[in-house]
């Protein structure tokens, strides 16, 4: 399994959400992330840019994708916190960029770090944010 096999399912998994409601309950029958994870691939890896399937969950407003991804086993949920580790920032910026407010809502119930936004005089995301909170 590879991150780009990751990220295409990412990209078409929005057309498979039956009601687009968010929940909570997880059936990890039902979820391709969960099967990928459980037969080795990697959810946390990066593609050459910094970006792992979170974070390409988050920019794309897959809420249901975000989902899975911050409750497999395996997940780095200090990528919720890391300062920029790329050059887009973290899963909360990208959403919060896109204007995803689902995802900005999962972010912040997984901990995200919303005070690492006001800190950066000169940051892109702080208006954005502002504007949220």
């Amino acid at each position: 399994m590879n991150l780009t096999y990751l990220q295409r399912y990412l990209h078409d998994h929005r057309l498979l959400q039956a009601n687009g409601a968010l929940t909570d309950q997880i059936d990890r029958t039902q979820s391709v992330i969960f099967y990928l994870e459980s037969v080795g691939a990697d959810i946390n890896s990066k593609d050459k840019y910094g970006l792992t399937p979170l974070h390409f969950a988050a920019m794309r407003g897959n809420d249901v994708a975000a989902l899975d991804l911050l409750h497999c086993d395996n997940i780095r949920i200090e990528m919720l916190t890391d300062k920029d580790n790329n050059n887009f920032g973290n899963p909360l910026h990208l959403a919060v960029d896109s204007g995803e407010n689902d995802i900005i809502e999962l972010c912040l119930n997984h901990n995200a770090n919303v005070k690492q936004f006001v800190v950066a005089e000169t940051h892109r995301y702080i208006q954005p944010v502002k504007a949220v909170t």
